[in-house]
């Protein structure tokens, strides 16, 4: 499968090399995939009757309610015989979503920890305006940090495919390394705005309901969104190193956190601003406490195209297994 994890409501891509045993293509073969929930219970099947040079792909999506656990997909020729291979992977919870609905359900109560507490008045003061939208523009940027993980992570993913020795044999077929490495983008990227999409919703709706103000669960979604082009600097920043230093690639994880140092403990350890600077959340507004930075955005978007297209230049150039 494409990755280890993944997330119900998420679509499980599974590539099938079928081989002899002297490594030749064994072509004309049909193949099916059986998925199965942690229960042993099957849950949907797939046909693959076309293939190319004996690879077949695999795409079998899976309902948001699905129950968590480790699952199992099972190649067959013959649905009755044994399977021929065997991968298993696990469905988890997001922890964004669970972390934003958390801190979205203590919105009412901020005035009094605000009085108990007035570090916590210093550390909200730095967003400006109203105390709740202030409140849920702290926690956005926090959560958004902890989805910044699952970003990484799924770029990530292309070194450690190609470490475990499952890059080559795809890259044996007619698919491109450019077509693959978007793959990994893509998961990356569109991932991260599902991440944030349900954080959103998760800090503004559990807000709303804590205040009684419904206007929140917009207010909310929209401030967790607006960190979606920092979370593409940083899936560009780890795809760089994947792409022309894939032996320090795990420095994606340096990076990340470097970021949260600085956004968490930069305004107590009173840095200079050049140096917040370095993160890219510290470069975006406090969204709902403050406005978007359209130039802000923009600078951060067009930064991640710019380093993403230096990681793809590299990646289709070097060896693989460096």
């Amino acid at each position: 499968t494409d990755r280890g994890a993944y997330r119900a409501g998420e679509v499980i891509n599974a590539t099938v090399l079928a081989r002899d045993g002297v490594a030749e293509a064994v072509e004309d073969l049909p193949l099916t995939a059986i998925l199965t929930r942690p229960d042993g219970v099957e849950y949907s099947r797939r046909l693959s009757a076309d293939d190319a040079a004996g690879g077949h792909v695999f795409d079998m999506p899976v309902a948001a309610d699905a129950p968590r656990g480790t699952w199992r997909i099972d190649i067959k020729a013959d649905v009755d015989a044994p399977a021929l291979a065997s991968a298993t992977f696990k469905f988890i919870s997001d922890p964004a979503a669970a972390t934003a609905a958390v801190y979205g359900g203590l919105a009412s109560a901020i005035k009094g920890f605000i009085m108990d507490n007035p570090q916590i008045a210093d550390f909200l003061a730095q967003a400006g305006g109203d105390l709740t939208d202030a409140y849920l523009a702290t926690s956005a940027r926090i959560t958004a940090l902890i989805g910044c993980g699952y970003a990484i992570q799924s770029m990530l993913r292309l070194r450690s495919e190609e470490t475990n020795d499952r890059t080559e044999p795809v890259l044996g077929t007619p698919v491109a390394r450019a077509r693959y490495w978007a793959a990994h983008l893509s998961v990356a990227a569109l991932g991260s705005l599902v991440v944030l999409l349900v954080a959103g919703l998760a800090l503004g709706v559990s807000a709303a309901i804590a205040v009684g103000d419904g206007s929140l669960a917009w207010r909310g979604t929209v401030g967790m969104v607006s960190y979606l082009p920092a979370l593409l600097v940083m899936i560009a920043v780890a795809a760089l190193l994947v792409g022309l230093l894939p032996k320090l690639s795990n420095l994606g994880w340096v990076a990340l956190a470097v970021t949260f140092v600085v956004a968490m403990f930069g305004p107590i350890l009173d840095l200079p601003k050049w140096l917040m600077r370095i993160s890219p959340f510290e470069n975006l507004a406090l969204v709902p406490a403050q406005p978007i930075s359209v130039v802000a955005t923009t600078v951060l978007a067009v930064l991640a195209a710019v380093v993403l297209a230096a990681s793809l230049a590299g990646y289709r150039r070097r060896d693989l297994f460096l």
